[in-house]
């Protein structure tokens, strides 16, 4: 006990004097804003372990997590200090633990749930000439269900435009009904069911009296994420005893196409009386130069003040080709001069917006006889659900990571190469409206700040030698602009850090801005 409580303050000692607040404060609801690269994990952990050390009992405290590797690393670290009990999951294991439970007082069996909706949808279809695909059908009841809407709440949000979709509003909700009746008829349910059934639950009385009193410490990370029927579920839990402690960063939010709603965090001290609110505004992981270029994609609204505390690295890159074949070809021969001398091929991570611009890129670093490694499957949501999840890789692995911007969140790496950055992928074709292209802004600044010492952005004018020309990703004029400045200073023998001259950056981003007369494009 006093070797670990030893360890804990020592641990707490090493903070910043922010992140120490964040772990001590005794405020019953307390918001904690960490932005890219702030430590958010060590934060929460020691936040855990420090109630632990104040005579919490551990079966009491509650971590809701966005995926099962956040999770499973969560319990890691509590367990290098002696801690265990803590329950960890996502927002749809919490859901099947309560539906379970509920179960077994009443000598049910567990639900049966499925892992695979889109794969249900799509034998439904079957070979039948449709107006819709099971991709689309499936993305739009996903939606609706985030959003705590039945399928004839999801069609009055379509006729009324707080819904705009793509898929045949008639067949997409004939196959939705005959879904439901499948769910029904076989005794299942889906990870929507989940979050749905446990709020249900917890409304009850008894129930959910009994579930409050067992989870009276909720934690919750990745709040900027949530959406509004694992909102509904977080409130199932709260009563006057409860205490509630979050992590989020708005500019990290990048799941709003599924229903993801960051206002949830950013209005959350009006839902919430009494919040105390905390910034972590120090970046520990990319280089002073990294961070700068990665905050310039973000628009003067989104950006909020971060200080690098890493030493000074070389000025990140925009390189140019003319083909996805020669711009997979020259990250290829990139990443072998990258790597140093005895250290592992999966310090180098490669990241695209989409699946099928990793798999040119996978081809040219095998031709090139450089190790591969796709990123695994539990870094999504509800992953501690999914069968089929595997381990993602880690730093102890060989093999360059190959990884879309989504499944990247929460990652880092030594050398970063961003692939594919042209108009069209980033921002993608699909997104049209001012929310969608902010979040595209986003998904760009969580891909950026995954890198930590060197970072390089490239794009193709073609997808192949015959394909239409394309233009630059228009994101990328205000990283031009500011690794100009960088370079500027790089030669004039200034500190990067100490004379960035910020304030003249962002007054040339804003008039940039103000000229292109949107917040989005």
């Amino acid at each position: 006990m006093d070797s670990r409580r030893n360890s804990l303050e020592a641990r707490i000692a090493a903070l910043t004097d922010s992140q120490r607040r964040a772990v001590m404060a005794s405020d019953p609801f307390l918001c904690v804003l960490a932005g890219a690269g702030a430590g958010k994990t060590q934060v929460l952990t020691l936040r855990v372990a420090r109630m632990v050390e104040a005579g919490i009992e551990p079966e009491h405290i509650r971590v809701i997590t966005f995926s099962r590797k956040a999770a499973q690393e969560l319990r890691d670290r509590l367990y290098r200090f002696g801690i265990r009990g803590v329950t960890a999951s996502t927002f749809h294991r919490v859901g099947l633990d309560l539906i379970t439970t509920a179960r077994e007082a009443e000598h049910r069996n567990p639900p049966t749930v499925i892992g695979d909706r889109k794969g249900r949808i799509a034998q439904l279809l079957g070979k039948q000439q449709s107006a819709v695909t099971a991709a689309a059908v499936d993305a739009e009841i996903s939606w609706a269900r985030s959003q705590g809407l039945d399928r004839m709440g999801w069609i009055d949000a379509v006729d009324h435009g707080l819904r705009r979709s793509e898929a045949n509003l008639a067949e997409t909700s004939e196959i939705w009904a005959r879904y439901e009746e499948l769910k029904i008829r076989s005794g299942l349910v889906d990870f929507d069911d989940l979050i749905d059934q446990a709020t249900q639950l917890l409304s009850q009385e008894q129930f959910g009296n009994a579930m409050r009193w067992r989870s009276r410490h909720l934690l919750v990370d990745e709040f900027q994420d949530l959406n509004p029927a694992q909102y509904a579920l977080l409130n199932g839990f709260l009563d006057e005893t409860s205490t509630l402690f979050c992590v989020g960063d708005p500019n990290q939010s990048i799941y709003g196409f599924a229903g993801a709603d960051p206002g949830l965090l950013s209005n959350l001290d009006q839902a919430i009386s009494h919040l105390v609110t905390i910034n972590l505004e120090a970046n520990h992981r990319s280089s002073p130069e990294i961070l700068a270029v990665a905050n310039a994609v973000l628009t003067p609204d989104q950006r909020r003040p971060v200080r690098a505390t890493q030493a000074s690295e070389q000025v990140p890159e925009i390189l140019s080709f003319a083909t996805e074949d020669e711009e997979a070809a020259a990250v290829a021969s990139l990443v072998r001069q990258r790597r140093a001398p005895g250290s592992h091929w999966s310090s180098i991570a490669v990241l695209a917006r989409t699946n099928y611009q990793l798999e040119t890129i996978a081809t040219a670093l095998r031709t090139a006889r450089i190790p591969v490694r796709e990123l695994g499957g539990d870094t999504s949501p509800g992953s501690d659900l999914q069968a089929g999840a595997r381990p993602a890789a880690t730093s102890e692995e060989d093999g360059v990571v190959l990884s879309t911007f989504h499944k990247a969140k929460g990652l880092e790496w030594p050398h970063v190469v961003v692939v594919g950055v042209a108009d069209g992928l980033v921002p993608h074709a699909n997104v049209n409206d001012v929310a969608g292209l902010l979040e595209e802004r986003r998904l760009l600044y969580v891909a950026l700040t995954r890198a930590e010492r060197d970072l390089t952005i490239t794009w193709a004018q073609r997808r192949s030698a015959h394909a239409p020309i394309r233009q630059r990703s228009g994101f990328l004029d205000e990283v031009e602009l500011v690794i100009r400045h960088l370079r500027a200073e790089e030669a004039g023998g200034a500190s990067a850090r100490g004379a960035m001259r910020i304030a003249q950056i962002r007054a040339e981003l804003q008039e940039r801005q103000e000229k292109s007369n949107t917040t989005g494009a």
